[in-house]
């Protein structure tokens, strides 16, 4: 009688039990609010970056406070005028010094990208409407204030960690501000001085948001660079568990529980078990449980050995 081929058992796909993790070490992701990509921000490179941009601003609040303080100074050794002005105008240089100092404080202390941008943007708007009032505690023919503003527009947009059309409006609420100051209030400017200061309030603006945008495309594409790590490292860590899977398949015989071993040796299930771990069986006969239960009907030549 001629026999049939015996077919081979197939191994089954390792199954993941729940709780099992194959995951290789990698970077965590930080999901923020609004994002639908696949792949967010890593939790890594949020962290770091939202650090940065607070000691930045703390930075840059310490080095603005420092010439207000020497504002102040001159105002105590170089006095001119009334005793109720020069009390104005310390009493202004001692509140905008708090209220930096509890700006700083804040912007240390936020503990989410999105409430310290908020707080850096009324605070900049605040700082809009102060300097309106700081021009009329000084000469009209001094431009002390202005110069001081134009720094500021600067730093709002360069030294000052946001967004670059957030950092435009008080920007240029500043400038405007300081402009219509200029006209209005320090009459004495002649027309070259004034021309001047509109052209560098212009260029200020200008060149602070064209700088303010390569700032954010940069990040974009730090951005860009982290996440196609991530989608590597994903495929890195599929491939590696596929490769645990079939490496954790192992012939097993239902009939006896012996188990075939990597040098083709069979023993008992208990001796292999306790030598290894994470393995996935795959029923197959043994030799001896083949011949005990086949032996009357396949020839000896099919039988395993």
């Amino acid at each position: 009688m001629e026999s049939s081929p015996r077919p081979i058992p197939s191994a089954p796909r390792r199954a993941r039990t729940s709780g099992e993790s194959t995951a290789l070490p990698g970077p965590r992701l930080a999901r923020s609010s609004g994002e639908t990509g696949a792949y967010a921000l890593p939790e890594e490179l949020a962290q770091r970056r939202f650090a940065r941009q607070r000691q930045q601003a703390v930075t840059v609040i310490v080095a603005l406070a420092l010439p207000i303080a020497a504002f102040g100074i001159n105002d105590v050794l170089f006095a001119q005028g009334d005793l109720q002005r020069i009390a104005l105008m310390l009493l202004a240089r001692a509140f905008t010094l708090g209220a930096m100092g509890w700006l700083g404080y804040r912007l240390a202390r936020a503990d989410s990208p999105t409430r310290f941008e908020r707080t850096l943007f009324l605070a900049m708007i605040g700082a809009v409407i102060l300097g309106v009032f700081t021009h009329f505690n000084r000469p009209r023919d001094s431009t002390v204030v202005s110069r001081f503003e134009l720094l500021s527009v600067v730093g709002y947009y360069i030294a000052l960690p946001m967004r670059a059309w957030l950092s435009a409006v008080p920007a240029i609420a500043m400038s405007l501000a300081s402009v219509s100051m200029a006209l209005w209030w320090h009459k004495n400017l002649s027309a070259p001085d004034l021309i001047s200061l509109i052209i560098c309030f212009a260029l200020a603006n200008v060149l602070g948001f064209l700088i303010g945008r390569q700032r954010e495309e940069a990040e974009q594409e730090e951005e860009l660079a982290w996440r196609a790590l991530t989608s590597v490292n994903a495929n890195l860590r599929k491939t590696v568990a596929e490769l645990r899977a079939l490496r954790a398949v192992v012939p097993v015989c239902p009939s006896c529980r012996k188990v075939r071993g990597s040098n083709e040796g069979w023993q008992q299930l208990e001796a292999y078990v306790a030598a290894r771990e994470d393995i996935t069986f795959s029923p197959i006969l043994c030799p001896d449980c083949l011949q005990r239960e086949f032996g009357a009907v396949l020839p000896n030549d099919e039988l395993i050995g």
